[in-house]
């Protein structure tokens, strides 16, 4: 019997020790593997820019899409990834598996599988993740996790070491026992992972104040978006109403300078200095005048303009050279340099980089992210602008497409045809040259006559904004097509004639206010895209109305009020006409929704609405059922209640705004 006992223990420590082997043997291997694959998805990433092989050659010559090797060797496809059948039969990335894949693509999106991640990283199960290879970026501790070990959602401390909840937040309770930071006391917690936990209205009242005209006297005030009240601002700021500030904690940061002010102090729309010492005019720039004058940054001087609000203010050619010298290959010397885009000059590119002459870059700091052809090159060479063949070997132009020639020949989708070219590269094909001058005119000054027009960024002619626009020289809009996208109207003609900014109607035919999205002549009478009609209009040019009308109504009815049967609607920002938000939804006059499938995504409830009913912003329950406040979310209560979404349920709630839900139903549909 002792014998006995002592093979069998002998036996077990021999068990044991193969065990032991074969999991350092599985370790081995699958390092070896991982770092196999980083070192060729290095390799092919190295030569791999943005151009990518067809459909057909990926099929017969990469096959990374179909399972096997790749013998392409000049593939671009940076994006290919493995097929379903590879990740299974070789990777088994997917399956829980080792991965034998020489040329795995799969380096981001490939996770664990559920069975692996139950077994061996266990991190959705509550367990220590053993798994050497584990790809599961998002992978979060399971709810039993979170309640047992993180304790974030119920108001603990946090004991698990590889806690990977990332959106995981303080519970209401540790918030108001520990955090304090919504009922205005100190934080106390040590691991508190409130990233938008900002101060209560009680709080913003009593210590910052910011709210009510005072000074902010709280030391941990969170209130990122915490604004001046418009009391404080006509008092204090005086921003809105042409006067200087004088308000020493003012958060008002979207609080511009008036029309007025900007004439009299700021004067950088008429071309004289700023004298305004709290311009928040954020769009607002320094004139080409002051640029030289005070400003000099794009003369190669020094900026001795104290309130600056040029963004884009860039170095010259004169100051990247003496200073920055990063257009020349030297380090940058100048103590100011905007330059964020600071490339490569001519010079260099051709004597180092050599990407614009076709020719190979040996220039050690090259910076020239966009670095494309020459003119030279692609009149010579790509041919890509004057309607030729493309001939450069290692052409860099990312918007060089298909030559006119094969456009029309192969793709004809710039004739209207259908394309035929198998290794086609325009992604936004446009129009011809030749179509746009004969049929679309919108260069030339004259009406579009194109029934499938794809210039979408088709601007009008320097001589036609100059001539007819005007809008640019400070006259008024006479065109009746401009396409100018930057083209505003002068400030005159939108009091005059727009009245956008004044709150009156909008009388102007073809006003370019970005802000101010008066229909066209054309929109009214023919699209009526904005007023719930039909679109009879061939050439419409609204970028952002999908769909036909007549499909809109017909079928999707979402701009009319009904059920949307549409298969292929593509109306991702289909909202309901006007004469619906007034009649049924009233969130801009002050009224309760009535409409079941509302999608105004910028509709908000009117203020008096907010306090009366969401008493989102004074610290109460949410008790409107069609809230639209984009910061508003529902309670705790209504989500496990009505929508579910947050509990793991089917949601019930006919107009749920929860992200996460509104997420799934969007993928449902497609």
């Amino acid at each position: 019997m002792k014998n006995l006992r002592f093979i069998n223990y002998q036996l077990f420590k021999w068990i044991q020790k193969l065990k032991l082997l074969k999991q350092l043997q599985l370790k081995k291997n699958m390092i070896n593997t991982e770092s196999n694959k980083e070192g060729q998805v290095e390799a092919n990433q190295k030569d791999n820019t943005d151009c990518q092989c067809t459909e057909k050659q990926c099929v017969e010559q990469c096959l990374c899409k179909t399972g096997g090797q790749c013998t392409c060797t000049n593939c671009k496809c940076s994006d290919c990834q493995c097929t379903e059948k590879q990740c299974v039969e070789q990777c088994q990335c997917k399956t829980g598996g080792e991965c034998t894949c020489t040329n795995c693509k799969c380096n981001n999106n490939c996770q664990c599988t559920e069975k692996q991640c139950v077994e061996q990283c266990q991190c959705k199960t509550g367990g220590q993740c053993t798994c050497t290879n584990c790809k599961c970026s998002d992978c979060q501790c399971t709810e039993k996790q979170c309640v047992e070990q993180c304790q974030c959602k119920t108001g603990g401390q946090c004991t698990c070491t590889n806690c990977k909840c990332s959106d995981c937040q303080c519970t209401e309770k540790q918030c108001v026992e520990q955090c304090q930071c919504k009922t205005g006391g100190q934080c106390t917690c040590t691991n508190c992972k409130c990233s938008d936990c900002q101060c209560t209205e009680k709080q913003c009242v009593e210590q910052c104040q910011c709210k009510t005209g005072g000074q902010c006297t709280c030391t941990n005030c969170k209130c990122s978006d915490c604004q001046c009240t418009e009391k404080q601002c006509v008092e204090q700021c005086q921003c809105k109403t042409g006067g200087q500030c004088t308000c020493t904690n003012c958060k008002c940061s979207d609080c511009q300078c008036t029309e007025k002010q900007c004439v009299e102090q700021c004067q950088c729309k008429t071309g004289g200095q700023c004298t305004c010492t709290n311009c928040k005019c954020s769009d607002c720039q320094c004139t080409e005048k002051q640029c030289v004058e005070q400003c000099q940054c794009k003369t190669g001087g020094q900026c001795t303009c104290t309130n600056c609000k040029c963004s884009d203010c860039q170095c010259t050619e004169k100051q990247c050279v003496e200073q920055c010298q990063c257009k020349t290959g030297g380090q940058c010397t100048c103590t100011n340099c905007k330059c964020s885009d600071c490339q490569c000059t001519e010079k260099q590119c051709v004597e180092q980089c050599q990407c614009k002459t076709g020719g190979q870059c040996t220039c050690t700091n090259c910076k020239c992210s966009d670095c494309q052809c020459t003119e030279k090159q692609c009149v010579e060479q790509c041919q890509c602008k004057t309607g030729g063949q493309c001939t450069c070997t290692n052409c860099k132009c990312s918007d060089c497409q298909c030559t006119e020639k094969q456009c029309v020949e192969q793709c004809q989708c710039k004739t209207g045809g259908q394309c035929t070219c198998t290794n086609c590269k325009c992604s936004d094909c446009q129009c011809t040259e030749k179509q746009c001058v004969e049929q679309c005119q919108c260069k030339t000054g004259g009406q579009c006559t194109c029934t499938n027009c794809k210039c979408s960024d088709c601007q009008c002619t320097e001589k036609q904004c100059v001539e007819q626009c005007q809008c640019k020289t400070g006259g008024q809009c006479t065109c009746t097509n401009c396409k100018c996208s930057d083209c505003q109207c002068t400030e005159k003609q939108c009091v005059e004639q727009c009245q956008c900014k004044t709150g009156g109607q909008c009388t102007c035919t073809n006003c370019k206010c970005s802000d101010c999205q008066c229909t066209e002549k054309q929109c009214v009478e023919q699209c009526q895209c904005k007023t719930g009609g039909q679109c009879t209009c061939t050439n419409c040019k609204c970028s952002d109305c999908q769909c036909t009308e007549k499909q809109c109504v017909e079928q999707c009815q979402c701009k009319t009020g009904g059920q949307c049967t549409c298969t292929n609607c593509k109306c991702s920002d289909c909202q309901c006409t006007e004469k619906q938000c007034v009649e049924q939804c009233q969130c801009k006059t002050g009224g309760q929704c009535t409409c079941t499938n509302c999608k105004c995504s910028d509709c908000q409830c009117t203020e008096k609405q907010c306090v009366e009913q969401c008493q989102c912003k004074t610290g109460g329950q949410c008790t409107c059922t069609n809230c639209k406040c984009s910061d508003c979310q529902c309670t705790e209560k209504q989500c496990v209640e009505q929508c579910q979404c947050k509990t793991g349920g089917q949601c019930t709630c006919t107009n749920c705004k929860c992200n996460s839900n509104t997420q799934n139903n969007q993928s449902d549909s497609n």
